[in-house]
């Protein structure tokens, strides 16, 4: 994944929120003591914050829905 990405949820383990679309702003440079993560601006309103909120996501819970160029 890289910024410009466009991505969702997996379906597991996020069923309620696989509707969710979100535009990968940076990334997480990756480190052995560390999982590797990026930030998620999403288009909908989530339990941690309103819509446009930029959150942290794990890397393995996301899924590329159409990749920046």
């Amino acid at each position: 994944m890289k910024v410009g990405d466009l991505v969702k949820y997996k379906i597991y383990p996020h069923e309620c929120l696989d509707h969710l679309l979100g535009l990968v702003v940076e990334t997480c440079p990756v480190k052995d003591t560390q999982e590797p993560g990026i930030f998620v601006r999403w288009n909908q309103d989530r339990n941690r914050g309103p819509a446009n909120t930029i959150m942290y996501e794990f890397r393995d819970e996301l899924e590329v829905i159409n990749e920046s160029r």
